[in-house]
């Protein structure tokens, strides 16, 4: 978790920020909260933080003035502040001191969502500190091994898992002595990104949280092994979710379809519905199913207005509406392709 610190001289205003949003879905930790800039200032003598969300006008110490001293002191921070309207020349000054973005209050907490993400996936491109010392080179060789080690945790390929270990500790274990757990840290990082990508709330699960904080108190001696037993850990509470997200999925999928089948499907409002990652959804539908979520859209689409042809004296335009079609000319093309005979030639029949 990227470690995030709140700054504002309103009590109220501190409190929502905190429950505003779900920071540790987004991969955020609130490790400080102040009422003014410089108890920041004074919290960033001696401990680090990611990111800074601020209030840039504040009793004592601007938001500015903290922009400022993380600018000065070159620290590996990236700050964001908000502000009235009345404050938006006073944002755009800050520039200069590297701020990452300002956000207008009076914001909605999509809008504050948004912005974190951006942040996060600049927050992903970076080194962390530990790795500076490192050439261009060998940080491009740990990330692309991080990615690889991840991969084979979700894909429970343990002898390439347990190969990828191996050689992730022999090559870092002899150089600074938290390159290690810096390394650990970004690798379970990747892993909740891929299980975000399933659909899977792996970073909501507290079991999670405490496995990682016994590899940070862990030794150097301890690490290896006990970062072995955490990942064999992980792989059975991914097991468990995905069980627990797959089952039913495709019934659940197939009885939202079948409610909403006069309304506008898309596999990407099935996925927004479902909280699934789209191309996971379609690929697991056409897994359990032998057929894509569009050909089976299409077949309940025709079917109703089969059944509907069959029972009631609706008009071709009243039924291609109530199934899901606004164009009543590609209706009867397709129900055409799909019956064999047009839609007058079904209702004679029928």
């Amino acid at each position: 978790m990227y470690k995030l610190l709140i700054a504002d001289d309103e009590e109220i205003i501190r409190h929502a920020l905190q429950k505003l949003v779900n920071w540790q879905a987004l991969g955020f930790e609130v490790s400080g909260v102040f009422e003014d800039g410089q108890d920041l200032i004074d919290y960033l003598e001696t401990k680090e933080a990611d990111v800074i969300l601020s209030d840039i006008r504040m009793f004592q110490t601007s938001g500015l003035e903290v922009a400022r001293y993380v600018y000065e002191k070159k620290l590996d921070t990236m700050v964001c502040l908000f502000s009235g309207y009345e404050d938006f020349n006073y944002a755009r000054e800050a520039i200069k001191y590297g701020v990452c973005g300002y956000i207008l209050k009076p914001f909605k907490p999509q809008e504050l969502i948004q912005k974190f993400k951006d942040i996060r996936k600049d927050l992903d491109q970076r080194a962390p500190p530990a790795f500076i010392y490192l050439s261009g080179e060998d940080w491009h060789d740990v990330k692309v091994h991080i990615e690889k080690t991840a991969y084979f945790i979700m894909t429970h390929d343990f002898a390439a898992l347990d190969a990828a270990l191996k050689h992730l500790f022999s090559e870092l274990s002899a150089e600074r002595e938290n390159i290690i757990h810096f390394a650990l840290f970004m690798l379970f990082e990747r892993v909740l990104d891929l299980a975000r990508d399933e659909g899977l709330a792996l970073e909501q699960e507290q079991s999670l949280t405490g496995m990682l904080q016994e590899l940070h108190n862990a030794n150097q001696d301890q690490l290896a092994d006990l970062t072995k037993e955490v990942v064999h850990r992980v792989i059975d509470l991914i097991d468990n979710l995905r069980f627990q997200h797959n089952t039913l999925l495709v019934d659940r999928l197939t009885a939202f379809i079948k409610a909403h089948i006069s309304e506008t499907i898309s596999l990407d409002t099935l996925a927004q519905v479902f909280n699934f990652n789209p191309s996971y959804l379609s690929r697991r539908f056409k897994t359990e199913t032998g057929c894509t979520l569009s050909e089976y859209i299409n077949r309940i689409r025709l079917e109703q207005a089969m059944l509907l042809l069959r029972t009631t004296d609706q008009t071709m335009r009243q039924i291609a509406t109530a199934v899901g079609y606004h164009n009543e000319k590609y209706f009867c093309r397709c129900f055409k392709n799909y019956t064999g005979c047009t839609t007058q030639e079904y209702k004679r029949k029928a």
